[in-house]
């Protein structure tokens, strides 16, 4: 029930959180400040011989990826800045609507919260998590999705 142009503007905030953001998350975890918690996540149980070879393998293959996707050609510090303002365009679109259309969820709900949650409830502290976590509307609305559709988790 959504106009062309809303169908658009969904288009465009869907293309944004899964061809951007969702990248410098990547970067933030595997080669940033997030890597000791991926890296003990991933591969702590290894033993040591192959876990050092995994650990060299892994994140040449990421860095590998973030610079063919374009996210690797930037350094740490224009990376954050171009998150913060993903993050904050969210979070501007959001404003204080109970969902991303209003009072009704929608499909593009499901992508933004997927987004989001794994910015806004993971354990992980990187300078993109504190970002996210700097917007209380993206906040609530993480946990009213959270709350309201998977309270058994």
């Amino acid at each position: 029930r959504l106009s062309p142009a809303e169908r658009g503007y969904d288009q465009a905030l869907w293309a944004m959180l899964d061809e951007r953001l969702y990248w410098y998350a990547v970067h933030d975890r595997w080669l940033g400040d997030g890597w000791p918690a991926v890296y003990k996540t991933f591969f702590g149980s290894m033993p040591l011989p192959v876990r050092l070879m995994v650990k060299t393998f892994a994140q040449r293959s990421v860095r590998k990826q973030l610079w063919n996707q374009g996210t690797g050609r930037h350094d740490a510090e224009d990376i954050l800045a171009m998150a913060k303002r993903d993050i904050a365009a969210v979070a501007d679109i959001l404003g204080d609507q109970t969902y991303i259309h209003g009072d009704q969820i929608r499909s593009i709900d499901a992508v933004v919260y997927g987004t989001m949650v794994n910015l806004i409830q993971v354990e992980i502290d990187t300078p993109t998590t504190r970002a996210a976590r700097t917007h209380a509307n993206l906040v609530a609305y993480v946990q009213r999705i959270t709350d309201r559709y998977f309270s058994d988790i």
